[in-house]
């Protein structure tokens, strides 16, 4: 047996509606496209190039230019165009001035078809050296016989390669423990424009002593603790340098043989607090433990004996490095403890001070 079911009128009606509907459509949009006066709206109505230097030095001021042209047969309206730019990044000044107080938006409103122009945008990077920092210009416009919203976005990056500070340290070399250590610091601008807001960093050795510095390190007097390893410079000018100068030394029971007194120097910003390194300098430091051998002879014997008044007295200091490392600025010491010294008779054939 063989059953036959006759469609619904309503589905028939819906299939029919819709497939209508479709055809309808697609002949509309082919008679836009043949018979419109003003087609060819292209994928990228309007063509954006943004150059700029690809390799810069931390602080110093970069331009970055904006190009923009109406590449459409037809004019472009509400246009804006904005700027994302990356940590770090200072606006100083621009050409058009932007639209906003933010320096991120510049309104074109309408723009002919085939017209163009350009944005000058001047500003500093200020980064640590070796990162990559990316600018981003995105910009939006309406069409005619179209009430969307279009965007093209284009990117340019930047790497910072090189720093308009520049610091050096200088250090002994080796040195023994408890020794006066001093650490010479010289920091300047290589830059043509002022720079404010520097920090100096002083990372000690673990089994280093600070003593003192000039100028004093930087404190807050409110704060319990005093640190000593940090130096503000609120402002250094164009080509200006300065000097800091550690003084300290290390301690003698330390298992350390090497100690490595490190620097650094960046742009800082009080609030948020943040620090941008720029460089870092290092000095290795061996500390030698001495093994100085030490005797006193009197008259020829390092025994205790009897003496008369009257009698010359020779005394010889014996001394033998027995380490392995040369020993610089070794001085020595003799404590003569008597109120019946003949000051005024003392020869020394090796000038030694009394």
């Amino acid at each position: 047996h063989l059953e036959v079911k006759g469609r619904g009128r309503f589905k028939v009606f819906l299939i029919s509606f819709v497939g209508i509907t479709l055809l309808l459509s697609a002949i509309a949009w082919v008679g836009f496209l043949v018979f419109n006066p003003n087609r060819g709206f292209s994928t990228q109505s309007i063509k954006l190039d943004l150059k700029g230097q690809q390799s810069i030095a931390s602080g110093d001021e970069v331009v970055y230019v904006l190009e923009y042209k109406n590449v459409e047969k037809v004019p472009l309206h509400d246009v804006e165009i904005i700027f994302r730019f990356p940590e770090g990044f200072e606006f100083t000044q621009a050409t058009p001035q932007p639209a906003d107080n933010s320096n991120v938006s510049w309104k074109l409103n309408n723009l002919d078809k085939n017209s163009s122009g350009k944005i000058e945008i001047h500003a500093r990077l200020i980064r640590e050296v070796g990162s990559i920092k990316t600018i981003i210009a995105t910009a939006s416009y309406r069409t005619e016989n179209f009430s969307s919203v279009f965007k093209e976005t284009v990117s340019f990056n930047s790497q910072i390669t090189s720093s308009i500070l520049e610091i050096d340290l200088e250090g002994p070399k080796q040195i023994l423990p408890e020794k006066r250590a001093t650490y010479k610091i010289t920091y300047r601008n290589n830059s043509e424009q002022n720079l404010e807001n520097i920090k100096i960093l002083a990372i000690y050795p673990a089994n280093f002593v600070f003593q003192d510095s000039n100028p004093e390190p930087f404190h807050q007097e409110e704060e319990a603790r005093n640190l000593n390893n940090q130096w503000l410079i609120d402002s250094l000018e164009k080509n200006q340098e300065g000097e800091i100068e550690i003084n300290g030394g290390y301690l003698t029971d330390s298992d350390e043989p090497m100690a490595d007194f490190k620097i650094q120097i960046g742009f800082y910003k009080p609030e948020p607090e943040e620090f941008a390194l720029q460089q870092e300098k290092s000095v290795i430091t061996e500390i030698i433990k001495p093994n100085l051998n030490l005797n006193v002879i009197i008259n020829g014997s390092n025994q205790n004996q009897p003496i008369n008044f009257g009698q010359i007295m020779t005394y010889s200091i014996v001394y033998k490095n027995l380490g392995q490392k040369e020993l610089d600025d070794v001085s020595f010491t003799i404590t003569l403890d008597a109120d019946v010294l003949d000051w005024e008779s003392l020869e020394d054939k090796h000038s030694g001070k009394i």
